[in-house]
């Protein structure tokens, strides 16, 4: 059988703060997939000042307050972290 077990979104942490601020033209889609989803993959940790990763997860946290945002360097993350939830 086949089910949905969550929804996994990966978000950029170097482009995020961009891709979800209307002034500069984004859609509401990638906060869409923040606020729907399960566990938020927050990708390439290793190309951001602390400053900016605090600040990715400000902005993740005040759309989804509840996924679990799991750090990650090309997308590397425990498996047992985003399947069988």
């Amino acid at each position: 059988d086949l089910f949905l077990d969550a929804i996994i979104t990966v978000v950029d942490a170097k482009h995020i703060a961009l891709q979800l601020d209307p002034a500069s033209g984004a859609s509401e889609e990638a906060a869409m997939q923040v606020a729907f989803a399960d566990r938020i993959i927050l990708n390439k940790v290793d190309l951001v000042e602390e400053a900016e990763l605090e600040e990715a997860r400000r902005l993740l946290g005040g759309i989804n307050a509840l996924a679990p945002v799991l750090p990650a360097r090309r997308a590397d993350v425990d498996l047992a972290a985003i399947l069988d939830l």
